[in-house]
């Protein structure tokens, strides 16, 4: 990364409340417990996470150092939000630790939005998503369909525990690979047809490209030659880096196309089972088809065969009765959300109907 980049972010998220980032991170954590102990405040603490999660913490450190402890229902949606704020309102809690996926991570920031104060630990335990990172959070409603995507406010700290990733199987180091890969390709829509570019369309474009350039280095071994070094950098890409890009982004365009699709696919009760990277594996071939993106296509389809993430819209049981209702959806999700497409949505049937 250019050190003139980081003098003008650094320079620039002083002046700007907008332009945020966790104001930690702690990588290569030896001992998790002291970790969180440490950047405690003073005030009752609790811990979020679901029973899947609770049950792997309970290996790494002792739960009874928190106050009160939350179970997750699973899903980043308004009724969770109000159950959890009232019950953290009650507690009067100050310190909140947030452990697991996405949509706990998600939920833990927005909370932390509403609560002022409130002093907000996220520890992914997943190496597939950047929102441990990010000033957003995803809302779905209780079912798990997508909503939308609202501003929230990143964590103070950030707890990078590697252990948690190592035990991982590959799928997920591919789902977060693909979502950051597709930051690349969707930055890129806007790059190429806006003529005038400032330094947060350069620098979201340039980081973008490294990390492509990197990813495709490493996914194009065989999975049997990937080293728990690869693993490292491959959570660090999907986590700290492309959160990185993320919250730059917040001034620049980095959600196009395959986003506005691989949320639109959540309206598919069947899809919803699948990573939110299967879904960008899918919803980025169908961007690119689109775009007539010939090279963009083939490059991206022999990374997602040789690490196994679905091609197909049938591969994440998405049918032919079900292309009525996603593309009416997709619809939807680009207009309200004002998604930049340079091309007309009167193809974007046909290409669905083709991805089947």
């Amino acid at each position: 990364m250019r050190q003139q980049y980081l003098s003008i972010i650094k320079k620039f998220s002083q002046s700007s409340p907008l332009f945020c980032f966790p104001k930690k991170i702690l990588k290569d954590v030896v001992n998790l417990e002291i970790s969180i102990k440490d950047n405690f405040l003073k005030g009752k603490s609790a811990l979020m996470c679901d029973k899947y999660v609770r049950s792997i913490l309970i290996k790494k450190i002792n739960i009874n150092i928190f106050d009160d402890q939350i179970l997750f229902n699973g899903e980043c949606c308004p009724e969770e939000f109000r159950r959890i704020f009232l019950l953290l309102k009650q507690k009067n809690t100050s310190n909140l630790v947030a452990a697991g996926g996405g949509k706990v991570l998600d939920m833990a920031k927005y909370l932390k939005k509403e609560i002022p104060g409130l002093n907000l630990i996220n520890i992914p335990t997943s190496a597939a998503t950047c929102a441990a990172f990010t000033p957003v959070s995803v809302i779905y409603d209780r079912e798990g369909c997508y909503l939308n995507t609202i501003d929230t406010t990143p964590p103070d700290v950030l707890i990078i525990f590697y252990d948690f990733f190592m035990e991982l199987p590959f799928v997920f180091f591919a789902a977060g690979a693909m979502d950051t890969l597709s930051k690349f390709y969707e930055t890129n829509i806007f790059y190429k047809y806006e003529r005038e570019k400032n330094f947060f369309d350069k620098y979201t474009r340039d980081l973008s490209f490294i990390l492509k350039k990197n990813i495709f280095k490493i996914l194009k071994k065989d999975k049997d030659y990937i080293k728990d070094s690869d693993k490292k950098f491959l959570a660090d890409c999907n986590i700290i880096y492309s959160g990185l890009i993320s919250c730059v982004g917040i001034k620049t365009v980095t959600s196009s196309i395959a986003h506005a699709l691989a949320h639109a696919m959540t309206i598919i009760p069947k899809a919803r089972k699948y990573l939110h990277g299967e879904h960008i594996a899918v919803a980025l071939l169908i961007q690119e088809r689109f775009l007539e993106n010939k090279k963009n296509v083939n490059d991206i389809k022999a990374i997602i065969n040789k690490i196994d993430m679905p091609v197909e819209l049938s591969q994440i049981d998405v049918y032919e009765g079900d292309i009525d209702l996603l593309y009416k959806r997709y619809i939807n999700i680009k207009q309200n959300e004002k998604i930049y497409v340079p091309v007309s949505d009167d193809l974007m049937y046909n290409i669905l109907e083709k991805s089947l």
